[in-house]
């Protein structure tokens, strides 16, 4: 009878280890796909607001709208670096930890960028005043949770390049992450006109 309970012990264990790994795979192929379609909603909106200052005659260019696409990138590969150490034998949590860290760091960046560009783009446009109302929001929310994340102990630069050991930067982990995608969600907003090639009207 001992034989068999542990037999059967032996074989959920197994079961366990299996649906794990699954999901660590599954949640390794979505994770790299979605920083694949941040990557890419960076070169969009940036796009938009180029081709969209261009036709109302409006030099944006000169407040650098490119820092915070580049930002948003360089934000997104880390994600990607972040997952890749998501393995099914030793784990490298320091290097998880240290591009887990830089994916909130240059994309809280790239966010507070963008809403600086927009605040102008729209101002001097007089167009999308709403996705400006949103953007401003988010970037404040996101704002608030850094300052609750540094007031539970963690100085702004280090922000997340620790291991996370109170509750509170275990919440603050998820919800600035869902706050930064629904930051990027208004870029379909603001890019579902853009048209990538220009038609010559006869």
């Amino acid at each position: 009878l001992s034989t068999s309970i542990i037999k059967n012990h032996s074989q959920i264990l197994g079961s366990v280890q299996q649906l794990i790994t699954t999901l660590i795979i599954v949640f390794r192929l979505g994770t790299i796909s979605g920083a694949v379609f941040l990557i890419l909603s960076h070169i969009l909106s940036y796009l938009w607001i180029i081709y969209t200052a261009r036709d109302h005659a409006f030099n944006i260019r000169k407040y650098r709208p490119e820092i915070g696409t580049v930002m948003g990138i360089t934000g997104s590969l880390f994600l990607m670096g972040s997952t890749a150490t998501l393995d099914t034998g030793k784990h490298n949590t320091n290097w998880h930890v240290f591009c887990a860290g830089n994916f909130f760091v240059w994309n809280i960046f790239s966010v507070w960028w963008y809403t600086y560009v927009s605040a102008i783009f729209y101002s001097k446009l007089k167009i999308g005043v709403s996705s400006l109302i949103v953007k401003v929001i988010m970037s404040g929310l996101i704002l608030y949770q850094v300052i609750l994340d540094s007031h539970a102990g963690n100085k702004f630069f280090d922000l997340f390049q620790e291991r996370l050991h109170s509750k509170l930067s275990n919440i603050l982990e998820y919800t600035i992450a869902f706050s930064l995608l629904g930051f990027f969600l208004i870029f379909a907003y603001d890019v579902r006109k853009l048209k990538l090639a220009y038609i010559s009207k006869k």
